[in-house]
């Protein structure tokens, strides 16, 4: 079910607009070697991925949620966690390392998973796809994601818990158009052009039905 649903919105949405790498020319082999790499590095963001939806499902299962509010609870709930490392200086940001390998990830498994493609891996690969479906298949929209989870996760925080590098953080908030970052700030898509298969990725994972905005 949520590989065919998979396969849908990659004919919805431009899957590989700016894919790091021409997977398209790799063999089999190629792929593996690339995969097994790259999940090696990720482990542990799987690991956290099945602990965000088990918290999901365990508090929204079956309830319905705004898709505004779905985003923030997965940027700030999950893809913050890739982030750790991001820097914060002399009005310059740059989002931890972690993430540029993440998206590399995110677009090699989204490959496997498309249509005109027969190449089969295990299950964490379907896993890894679906994460970057949530970000559009876009790099840029997951940075842009990842900079609002770590926005988020910061604000739950009482100003005497802040690093020093949080609270440049939260100036960084307050004053971002000033800033220098190194990618393209990109919203995420628009609830009203989300298609129906969309909206089933997300209860096919979560269980959430998912709502107009009020």
């Amino acid at each position: 079910m949520l590989r065919k649903i998979l396969l849908t919105l990659c004919l919805i949405f431009t899957c590989f607009s700016v894919m790091a790498a021409d997977y398209s020319k790799y063999s089999r082999a190629q792929l593996q070697q690339e995969y097994d790499r790259l999940i090696k590095i990720h482990s542990q963001d799987l690991a956290n991925y099945h602990i965000f939806v088990k918290y999901m499902k365990q508090y929204f299962a079956g309830k319905q949620m705004p898709y505004s509010k779905f985003i923030q609870y997965f940027a700030s709930g999950y893809l913050y966690t890739i982030n750790q490392n991001y820097t914060i200086n002399n009005y310059t940001y740059r989002h931890d390392p972690h993430v540029d390998s993440f998206s590399d990830l995110g677009e090699l498994c989204n490959f496997i998973y498309t249509p005109d493609n027969n190449t089969n891996t295990n299950v964490d690969c379907l896993h890894f796809a679906t994460i970057y479906a949530f970000a559009d298949y876009n790099r840029d929209t997951l940075k842009t994601l990842v900079l609002l989870g770590t926005f988020l996760a910061i604000d739950r925080k009482d100003d005497n818990q802040l690093t020093a590098k949080e609270r440049r953080m939260r100036a960084f908030d307050a004053d971002f158009k000033n800033y220098n970052i190194d990618f393209n700030l990109r919203g995420n898509i628009n609830y009203k052009a989300l298609k129906k298969d969309y909206k089933e990725l997300i209860y096919a994972v979560f269980k959430i039905h998912i709502v107009d905005e009020d």
